[in-house]
């Protein structure tokens, strides 16, 4: 897998309330000194609906002029056209942007390719992505979280693989969100959620520990994660505390970085005197 950098483009009608929605991507490859754009579908819609007086003539004009710059192509002077794209640069544009349009400082993501990237990075912060107060506990948010922080990671020889399902060592087909492989299936990981309209809780509950005991047969590191969305319901503590009892680690979607040295073991080992 390879590291590339990219950032995100956010329409923010209210600066003080901060909602906002994601309109578009930029992926850089700073190895090849290539990037790919893209923008959500639906724009006008999209912003309307977080703000109902939006002209989102301007923004469309923006994102043209961030696309042709991406792209190559002749640009407007403002955007540096003569300048080559890169993190430092886009980092320049970011303090230079009006409120109600942001540009993210930019981060690293690994990947197998550009294209790679622009399509995790798109799925993670432009899908279903306006953000308000109230927050989102549902499976596919907690999934975007985990797709997120885990390719954000140096995964060295590991691979993120979104295969739905494996077979462990009994032949058992197995499903999981997510599983770590590194010439074999060394985690899985799992959205933990109470959202009424998703797998319950309880369902995998009583299923991950039967996933880890198949699989540590053959792999005694073997290890499930479940990740929940940091609510406190009765239900998810039940659950989570069935689980740890029978050990699956259990992380929120903010702090799975905390589990990152134990989920790569051989990143993080001391080099030999």
């Amino acid at each position: 897998m390879r590291e590339f950098r990219y950032s995100t483009v956010a329409f923010v009608p209210d600066p003080v309330r901060q909602d906002r929605i994601n309109i578009a991507a930029i992926v850089l490859d700073p190895e090849r000194g290539k990037a790919e754009f893209k923008r959500v579908g639906a724009l006008r819609s999209r912003m309307r609906a977080l703000s109902a007086g939006t002209r989102p003539e301007a923004i469309e004009a923006f994102l043209n002029e961030l696309d042709g710059w991406v792209s190559g192509n002749q640009s407007r002077l403002w955007l540096g056209a003569d300048e080559p794209l890169s993190a430092a640069r886009l980092e320049s544009l970011a303090a230079n942007l009006g409120n109600q349009v942001q540009l993210s400082e930019t981060r690293n993501f690994w990947a197998d390719s550009l294209t790679d990237a622009l399509s995790r990075v798109s799925r993670i912060h432009l899908a279903g992505n306006t953000r308000t107060a109230g927050g989102d506990r549902s499976r596919s948010a907690i999934r975007r979280s985990i797709l997120k922080t885990v390719s954000s990671w140096e995964l060295g020889p590991y691979r993120l693989e979104e295969t739905r399902i494996k077979r462990g060592p009994s032949s058992i087909p197995h499903q999981a969100d997510f599983w770590l492989v590194n010439g074999r299936v060394d985690a899985a990981l799992y959205a933990l959620t109470d959202h009424a309209d998703d797998v319950s809780a309880i369902t995998l509950r009583d299923s991950l520990p039967t996933v880890l005991d198949d699989f540590r047969t053959a792999n005694p590191d073997f290890k499930v994660v479940a990740v929940t969305a940091g609510t406190a319901s009765p239900l998810l503590a039940e659950a989570s505390e069935f689980l740890e009892r029978h050990g699956v680690l259990v992380a929120t979607a903010d702090g799975l970085d905390e589990f990152q040295e134990r989920l790569l073991p051989g990143m993080f080992s001391p080099p030999s005197a």
